[in-house]
């Protein structure tokens, strides 16, 4: 149930069509996973504790610096130093008090993502390395859930849901094969540059893809890959196919 200060704090999204109350104590129960709350960690949490979603999980080793304060808009210059998943449910319970945070203070490996005890209906992917998307895809598709993976570099992003719950559907590795992408290195914020502000539309767009997941939660086949281009402000779609010879989901 919703409490009166639920309803008259999420009135705008319970007026909305297909939300109203069913939709919104949906959100008040879901749980949420988001590894990686740098850039796009740190704006998707807070639009996901804004919008009532009762846990979230955040996983991250690294430690606030000055130079993560150009687009992780949620840390302070009170923070650097200090651990970003302690800096970020700080900003978190400023937000909402009432939000239940599970910290993990630490770079999550494959086996470590596997031994989480939590259960999480969607997984939302802040890394900015080709490891770390894999294991959280493998991990989506080990707990049935949908995951939500998305990445950005210089006036680029892109936003991918992956419905890893349902056998039919594509999963990260069908669009990105784990094969050609294990010796790569995606090229780091501190080594490539990114326009702030795209970090926030990127971010934005991944908590948006969360919330209609745990609202609307038919099952789902289809995946299109989103691409934007902040340099242009050109919006393309790019339908993923499954890869019936995938070496991670068809097994």
């Amino acid at each position: 149930m919703l409490k009166g200060s639920e309803l008259k704090r999420y009135m705008r999204h319970i007026e909305l069509p297909k939300m109203g109350v069913e939709g919104q104590k949906k959100i008040k129960e879901a749980s949420v996973f988001i590894c990686g709350v740098g850039g796009l960690g740190n704006i998707s949490a807070m639009y996901l504790a804004a919008s009532g979603v009762g846990h979230i999980g955040i996983a991250d080793g690294d430690n606030v610096d000055l130079s993560n304060l150009q687009r992780q808009i949620f840390f302070k210059e009170s923070d650097v130093g200090v651990p970003k998943v302690k800096a970020l449910e700080a900003s978190i319970k400023k937000l909402r008090s009432d939000v239940r945070v599970t910290k993990y203070d630490q770079f999550l490996n494959e086996e470590d993502l596997f031994n989480l005890k939590d259960n999480y209906d969607v997984v939302l992917d802040g890394s900015d390395n080709f490891e770390t998307k894999h294991s959280l895809n493998k991990f989506s598709l080990l707990k049935r859930v949908k995951y939500v993976s998305a990445s950005v570099h210089n006036y680029s992003g892109q936003v991918a849901t992956f419905h890893n719950d349902v056998d039919e559907a594509p999963c990260y590795s069908c669009c990105f094969p784990q094969e050609t992408t294990e010796h790569s290195v995606a090229p780091k914020c501190s080594e490539a540059g990114v326009l702030g502000p795209l970090v926030g539309v990127i971010a934005s767009m991944q908590a948006s893809e969360a919330i209609k997941l745990i609202v609307n939660d038919e099952k789902n086949t289809s995946t299109d890959l989103i691409m934007l281009s902040l340099l242009n402000n050109e919006f393309s779609k790019l339908k993923i196919q499954k890869n019936l010879k995938c070496s991670v989901c068809n097994k």
